[in-house]
């Protein structure tokens, strides 16, 4: 989070969206304008290509394979929830937010949320 000037930018994957994030964010609102950056990987945002792909957690490994459409859409369906969600959230709490992918570059998706403008080099 970022504090300043009564503002509060909040930045994450959205995979804490739920009631009691609701509830925060509409008391911290009431406290500071509040403005959401949602940061989602590639895979969440549109379909992967056909293929095989490696994935590790809590220490196992597997690997998913997704050919079909239906696979590929499904599968991002699935891991785009919760930046998706939490990009309902603010909007249906009528907060300031934008969404970017890990690859972008977020100063400008920043600067528009605080309303910071770029200056010239």
């Amino acid at each position: 989070m970022l504090h300043g000037a009564s503002r509060v930018l909040l930045v994450s994957d959205g995979f804490s969206g739920d009631a009691l994030a609701r509830q925060r964010l509409l008391d911290l609102g009431r406290h500071a304008g509040v403005s959401v950056l949602v940061v989602a990987d590639p895979l969440e945002l549109a379909p992967a290509p056909p293929g095989r792909y490696p994935f590790e957690h809590a220490g196992e490994r597997c690997e998913v394979l997704l050919q079909s459409e239906r696979q590929r859409s499904d599968f991002r369906q699935a891991l785009g929830a919760g930046p998706a969600r939490l990009g309902e959230l603010a909007q249906s709490l009528g907060l300031r937010w934008n969404s970017i992918d890990t690859a972008a570059d977020a100063f400008d998706a920043v600067s528009s949320l605080l309303g910071a403008r770029r200056t010239a080099r």
